[in-house]
């Protein structure tokens, strides 16, 4: 009986995303893998509800290239949960004369956030769409 209520405990835990403070997001947020596609991203705080403002610093040689500044949009789990306490991802899109980058940053414990890019060429260059996933520690 103890196995079968630990495993529902885990199951459940797992199934639910951690809500996470607005604030949990905030700051500089480094990569320690060498040779990462996303070595640096800042995430700072907006005055407009429910956004952040996310920069991201991408692989490039032989400095990394900044995409610049863009409003990140905050998102909890339901309609009735503020996503300035219950915050459990922000998205924020890139675009570029020849692509769209929409990189979504969800918290990892306490001290690292996952961050997902999800790439669309969108200059008919035959290029295929592609994503990449890195995590990165608070500086």
């Amino acid at each position: 009986m103890k196995r079968i209520l630990a495993l529902a405990a885990l199951l459940a835990w797992v199934a639910v995303p951690a809500h996470a403070q607005t604030s949990r997001f905030l700051g500089q947020w480094v990569n320690t893998t060498s040779g990462a596609a996303l070595p640096h991203v800042f995430i700072g705080s907006s005055s407009a509800v429910g956004a952040v403002t996310v920069q991201v610093w991408a692989k490039c040689t032989p400095t990394p290239c900044d995409w610049g500044r863009q409003i990140g949009v905050i998102y909890s789990t339901g309609v009735g949960i503020s996503p300035t306490t219950g915050a459990v991802a922000v998205t924020a899109v890139f675009p570029t004369s020849y692509s769209r980058s929409t990189v979504v940053i969800r918290p990892v414990g306490t001290d690292r956030i996952e961050v997902t890019v999800f790439t669309q060429f969108t200059d008919n260059s035959g290029r295929f769409n592609f994503t990449s996933h890195d995590v990165l520690q608070r500086q």
